[in-house]
């Protein structure tokens, strides 16, 4: 009886230890793609550089450069991100309130509640 105990003692112990590995790795991958998708200040040029550099063999001047231009690449798309918001703005809210048109009061405040929900999690 005490053979058992050990076994499904140790058991556990691996599964607890599998299950708390998989939820570190979920949530480091999962902030990662966070920053990446929100356009954080050299996530994506961070990301970009790494993949190359392992999938090319980059040497050190050449990781350098394509630092470089990934990170200038950035700046200007998020230039372009700026300047073209205001436009994306409106197409998004003329195309919410057609929706929203064309829904029941009980629908449109849970649209509205989406709409919010989106708004709140979506960051240039």
């Amino acid at each position: 009886m005490k053979g058992w105990k050990a076994v499904a003692g140790i058991v556990l112990v691996f599964f607890l230890g599998v299950l708390a590995g998989g939820i570190g790795v979920y949530r480091f991958h999962r902030h990662r793609m966070d920053r990446f998708f929100r356009g954080e200040p050299g996530a994506m040029s961070g990301f970009l550089v790494q993949r190359l550099s392992r999938d090319l063999d980059l040497d050190a001047s050449q990781r350098e450069r394509v630092e470089s231009i990934t990170r200038r690449t950035q700046e200007e798309m998020r230039e372009v991100r700026r300047q073209l918001r205001p436009r994306v703005e409106e197409i998004l809210e003329k195309g919410r309130s057609e929706i929203r048109a064309g829904l029941r009061p009980d629908q449109q405040a849970r649209f509205d509640e989406i709409v919010a929900e989106r708004r709140h999690r979506r960051r240039w």
